[in-house]
């Protein structure tokens, strides 16, 4: 892995269905970790740690650690989420098909979940708006579960550059209306709005990066970066929030962008 220093490798096994909890995963994780520090200081997973965040989750209500354990993550689909002025996120589902069904009020993914993948959407344009919360916390939660620590990593400091984003082809980046036209030639831009925070211009559409964690979230043994991405057209109201992980293969390669 990038940036460690004076460590010792190890393999642990987390046996049981606790850390694909919110994934509904069971079986036998092996999480290979380092004992030590990596050269900028920053914590990597020990112990029972299995993977540590770049920051805060920026969608849960309660303060989450640095590092988590399968016990943090079974915690966190059951934590209340924040919306992104910091207060509750709640969101009325309606049934499929039942008009009679009563509507259900969730909180957490642990809620939101069975009543999403049986079809349940928001009652309301309002609700239907709040779900972005619910589908990048939830997105990003089963992401970490799934999460084991790389064996070797191509972004320095286990983190995004500039100099990464702006590598990406601009047809490889998540897009609003993914079949609309495209301009020959078209280019991107990246902007800095903070440790871990980027904007990436297209033509016509701008989309915001929230780094969450560095892992590996695909099985390559290479180090990811798990963000939440939120794109809105430019000048215009459309709007759409996700997830994804960015990918490196090499120290010159260019960063793919996988969408979960």
């Amino acid at each position: 892995m990038t940036g460690v220093s004076g460590g010792n490798l190890r393999t642990v096994l987390i046996i049981g269905g606790a850390v694909g909890a919110a994934a509904g995963v069971a079986g036998v994780l092996a999480v290979t970790l380092f004992d030590g520090e990596t050269r900028d200081g920053r914590r990597v997973p020990k112990g029972d740690e299995i993977v540590c965040l770049r920051a805060p989750l920026p969608f849960v209500a309660d303060a989450t650690p640095e590092c988590l354990t399968s016990a943090d993550l079974k915690a966190l689909a059951e934590a209340p989420l924040a919306n992104p002025n910091g207060g509750p996120a709640r969101v009325t589902l309606a049934h499929p098909t039942d008009l009679a069904a009563a509507p259900q009020s969730v909180e957490s993914c642990a809620q939101y979940r069975p009543l999403a993948d049986a079809g349940w959407g928001g009652l309301s344009s309002r609700d239907m708006r709040r779900e972005q919360v619910f589908q990048r916390a939830c997105g990003a939660i089963d992401m970490l579960a799934r999460a084991e620590f790389p064996t070797k990593s191509y972004f320095a400091s286990d983190a995004l550059s500039a100099e990464d984003l702006k590598s990406l082809a601009p047809s490889a980046i998540a897009r609003i209306a993914p079949d609309g036209d495209r301009l020959d030639g078209e280019s991107l831009s990246v902007e800095a709005e903070g440790d871990g925070r980027w904007i990436i211009r297209v033509p016509n559409e701008e989309t915001s990066i929230e780094e969450i964690a560095h892992a590996d979230f695909n099985g390559d043994g290479l180090g990811d970066v798990l963000f939440a991405a939120g794109q809105r057209a430019s000048g215009g109201t459309l709007s759409t929030a996700f997830i994804g992980y960015f990918t490196k293969t090499g120290a010159d390669a260019a960063v793919g962008m996988e969408i979960d």
